[in-house]
């Protein structure tokens, strides 16, 4: 396969939809999002200028 390695990404997917599946009704906060997406330091100012 060329290009970038996909399983990767298809792991940080499928432990987020984990936490949300777990989450319920309510959701998960961005915090706990961010932290079991594995994002690093970058992610608060990533999510903020995307989100802004």
């Amino acid at each position: 396969m060329a290009g970038r390695d996909q399983v990767r990404p298809m792991r940080r997917l499928a432990r987020l939809m984990a936490v949300l599946d777990q989450a319920g009704r309510y959701g998960a906060t961005a915090d706990r999002l961010l932290a079991v997406g594995d994002y690093g330091v970058a992610a608060p100012s990533v999510v903020s200028s995307r989100w802004s």
